[in-house]
């Protein structure tokens, strides 16, 4: 038996191997982590004053996305693999499929939409210095982060009804136009900087001290930020790569056997859930602004715990 909107042959002896049994314990456990650790980071940013910045608000958009993983897609995942055991759940094990499928991908094209944002949004700063405030504002960030999630949805539901070979070509066209965009933007920042700190050493020994005191401090605190933003990115890419790749020869009409593309794909889609946990563990251990408030905030929820 086979659904009629996923590329997956229903046979319950595929899925009571050891290898899909991991798969569903590693979807519980992420779901776990993912849901806490994200509301965490969002919790800490909504109630702190001093963290409603545009680029704060960027990153609690990716941890929302992040959420919704944690608490949707990964037991939609575990039940979608738990319902291939029983013969009897072919329906339901076709229902859950689709919607995880298409929740996953509405969502990773978000995260898309997200990691460009951050990464465009670090290089104006860098590049627009004092007019950053002026071009980047809170309701301009929430407008496009709505965008975002309209879009992403948009243009990813119509996929579950098309063929797969056009649903692929789609993830990996915006998986390369997210790539380029968000690579560029990243090295640009990086030039800039460079190029600041060039301007600073060659100030004049006069005015060298207090200038070169107040430059450094920005340029400490910006790169210390664009840093942790980089190696977000590159554990994103990382984690996508391997569904882009399989996507491409998907398209161009490469054969896998049944079998094996089940396989492939489960794994791929684990790694695409991945960043969901590894991203707000990298949130918390790089920012110390979001760590200490998120450590004030939970001091302040066991104490009344205690209460």
């Amino acid at each position: 038996m086979k659904c009629s909107y996923l590329e997956f042959v229903f046979r319950p002896e595929i899925y009571a191997s050891t290898f899909y049994v991991f798969l569903a314990v590693t979807h519980v456990l992420c779901g776990i982590v993912s849901s806490g650790l994200n509301s965490l980071v969002i919790w800490t940013i909504w109630k702190v004053p001093a963290l409603h910045k545009p680029s704060m608000v960027l990153i609690a958009g990716l941890a929302l996305k992040d959420l919704c993983m944690g608490i949707m897609v990964e037991p939609l995942y575990t039940a979608w693999i738990i319902t291939a055991h029983k013969a009897e759940s072919f329906e339901l094990f076709c229902a859950l499929g689709v919607i995880g499928k298409d929740l996953l991908y509405s969502l990773s094209t978000l995260a898309g939409f997200n990691i460009t944002a951050i990464s465009i949004d670090r290089c104006l700063a860098i590049r627009t210095k004092a007019n950053y405030r002026n071009i980047v504002t809170l309701k301009r960030v929430v407008r496009f982060l709505i965008f975002c999630w309209i879009s992403s949805f948009t243009i990813c539901i119509p996929l579950a009804f098309e063929s797969k070979r056009t649903a692929f070509r789609v993830v990996a066209v915006l998986g390369v136009i997210f790539f380029v965009v968000s690579k560029t933007s990243y090295i640009l920042s990086i030039l800039a900087i460079r190029k600041l700190r060039n301007q600073v050493s060659q100030k004049p020994e006069v005015h060298a001290e207090s200038a070169e005191r107040k430059a450094n401090f920005d340029i400490s605190k910006y790169s210390r930020s664009l840093r942790t933003l980089v190696i977000v990115f590159c554990c994103d890419v990382v984690f996508y790569c391997p569904l882009i790749s399989i996507g491409i020869f998907r398209s161009i009409g490469a054969k896998i056997s049944e079998n094996n593309w089940a396989l492939y794909l489960s794994v791929c889609e684990m790694l695409m859930l991945l960043p969901s946990t590894v991203n707000p563990c990298i949130f918390l251990w790089r920012m110390q602004d979001l760590r200490q408030e998120a450590k004030n905030i939970l001091k302040g929820l066991l104490k009344r715990g205690e209460t």
